[in-house]
């Protein structure tokens, strides 16, 4: 979704595995909070995945409160919780 030149929020898809299709890449710029972007981009990729068949899932940091809010009201529940490793080289 871009505001005149400038790209200010996105939403993609990544990972499919069986009936299953992750909603990823999912960011917005700072400057346009609470404009209902992600709301609609998400709502957007919910239709697309369902017209294929197939079920949405996202994954989001437990901290992240303001986007597990959004997808909450959205009607996404939690299923699991992840554990991340991040391997870095020394």
């Amino acid at each position: 979704m871009f505001s005149g030149d400038h790209l200010v929020f996105m939403a993609g898809r990544r990972f499919a595995s069986g009936t299953y299709v992750e909603i990823s890449a999912v960011c917005r710029h700072p400057d346009h909070t609470g404009k209902g972007y992600a709301r609609r981009l998400i709502e957007s990729q919910i239709r697309q995945i369902r017209a294929e068949g197939k079920l949405p899932y996202l994954h989001v940091w437990a901290d992240n409160c303001q986007a597990l809010a959004i997808y909450e009201r959205m009607g996404f529940v939690t299923r699991s919780d992840m554990m991340i490793y991040i391997l870095a080289k020394r």
